[in-house]
């Protein structure tokens, strides 16, 4: 299965961003806000959104276009021709972003990404949602993924590699 471009959108978003030198909030799946339900204001978002950007990483426009796209995300990998709900229902996808996580390590960010997943429950019937998880100045991220999301760890690795020549 070819990954939809929103996934290179954020990949490639992630990326670009200019890292902002300071003392930062220090963030853990216990503290990190969560933006689908009343953690949204802390996420600098107007409301419920599928995006949670704490430190301001990202610009308001960068945040609302991601939102867009991880809302696009279940609709552009729909499979029509599945025989149930949750064989023809897509992937739900959500973004955490924030400059540092306690730890600071791939194994920290992986820990986070994957406890978010839990907490925040975006798909308990199906079992199709993921999150990234971004770290701009640890320089680390992961995406944690249900059991029956149709891409693998190895297929977004492939992806980061595809992208990584940009920069």
């Amino acid at each position: 299965m070819q990954p939809p471009d929103s996934y290179v959108y954020i990949f490639l978003l992630f990326f670009t961003l200019q890292l902002v030198t300071g003392q930062a909030q220090e963030w853990d799946s216990g503290n990190f806000p969560n933006p689908t339900a009343s953690g949204f204001r802390e996420c600098n978002m107007k409301t419920t959104s599928s995006i949670c950007d704490p430190d301001g990483v990202l610009t308001e426009a960068e945040r609302y276009r991601l939102n867009h796209e991880l809302n696009q995300l279940e609709a552009r990998t729909r499979q029509d021709h599945g025989g149930t709900f949750c064989e023809k229902k897509g992937v739900t996808g959500a973004l955490a972003v924030a400059k540092h996580f306690r730890g600071g390590s791939e194994a920290a960010v992986k820990a986070v990404a994957n406890e978010i997943l839990k907490k925040w429950d975006l798909d308990r019937q199906c079992q199709k949602a993921v999150v990234i998880v971004m770290s701009t100045e640890d320089r680390k991220f992961w995406v944690a993924r249900d059991d029956r999301v149709p891409i693998y760890a190895g297929e977004f690795t492939d992806l980061f590699n595809a992208q990584v020549y940009i920069f």
